[in-house]
């Protein structure tokens, strides 16, 4: 078996770092190895990635791999990130007219409503209740701690 390293360049470490590649089996010419990319923002770490591995790269970065010792082709492959930042949550739609009983209880009665634009909406709270009386029909949102409720108020 024979060991083979290879350079990992990115927009992070332009001179790259050396990883080596194992050969699956004798004379295979199949040669496998790791490296871990980590987000890195300057080449602080760039001494203890070479030992350990890993590769500094910026989100969507492009990382090159070149073969040492065999006159291969540069390879490119791309790093994307996971996006984070953004989620879709699921509400759950109630309509109903001048009243609406609740599926969980209000503590302290400080549950919020909002219209649509944004604004809010001043309601008398109970503890499974609020007493829409005095909003007209439309689509409002209820928001007491973690919980969300979508209202669509008829008359």
């Amino acid at each position: 078996r024979e060991v083979v390293p290879v350079l990992i360049r990115s927009s992070c470490y332009p001179g790259g770092v050396v990883v080596t590649l194992l050969e699956t089996d004798t004379s295979s010419g199949i040669y496998k190895g790791t490296a871990v990319p980590v987000e890195r923002v300057d080449q602080g770490n760039i001494r203890t990635d070479d030992i350990f591995q890993k590769i500094g790269v910026n989100t969507s970065d492009t990382m090159f791999i070149k073969p040492l010792f065999f006159s291969s082709p540069e390879i490119a492959v791309v790093y994307n990130a996971p996006r984070m930042g953004v989620r879709r949550e699921e509400i759950c739609t109630v309509v109903c007219g001048d009243v609406l009983r609740l599926p969980f209880a209000i503590k302290n009665r400080n549950a919020v409503i909002y219209d649509v634009a944004g604004r809010e909406r001043r309601v008398d709270v109970g503890e499974r209740t609020l007493n829409l009386t005095g909003l007209p029909s439309g689509i409002y949102f209820l928001k007491y701690g973690e919980k969300s409720l979508k209202i669509v108020k008829v008359r």
